[in-house]
């Protein structure tokens, strides 16, 4: 990005990208990441999850989950935690429903593979997750979304 949006223009610019969902935006977030703090870091996570449910490409998908992952594991807010597994929990959820509602093999494959991605980052997340109000709040959206 060219410029510095101030907060709310930020959050817009961020969003629209996440939407947008080009592969080549990987780069984006991954050097972006890091610059997040707060609020702010909740609506970046926020579009990488936006991101997340639009792309079509497999490896960028993997790169943005792992970004996903890294703001998680860096956030010391337990409160700020929680939203941001909240945000992954409801991704985590359409893609459950994509798998049983794909119209075609192929598409239904590559739903998979991206739910499957979605499971191992839900183990991390259950494992990182130190903090007992936290865990309790994700144990009925990881049984509800992935039956274990």
């Amino acid at each position: 990005m060219p410029q510095n949006p101030r907060a709310a223009q930020q959050a817009v610019v961020w969003q629209i990208i996440g939407e947008w969902s080009s592969a080549g935006d990987t780069t984006l977030f991954l050097k972006q990441a890091n610059y997040f703090y707060g609020r702010n870091k909740i609506n970046f996570a926020g579009s990488a999850n936006s991101y997340l449910q639009h792309v079509e490409d497999k490896r960028a998908f993997e790169v943005v989950l792992n970004v996903f992952m890294s703001l998680f594991n860096t956030e010391q807010i337990k409160s700020y935690r929680a939203a941001i597994a909240g945000s992954f929990f409801q991704t985590a959820g359409d893609y459950k429903f994509r798998v049983t509602d794909s119209r075609s093999n192929t598409e239904k494959n590559k739903n998979q593979q991206k739910f499957d991605l979605l499971k191992a980052t839900a183990d991390k997340i259950m494992q990182a997750e130190k903090d007992e109000d936290n865990l309790k709040q994700y144990r009925p959206y990881v049984k509800k979304i992935f039956g274990s």
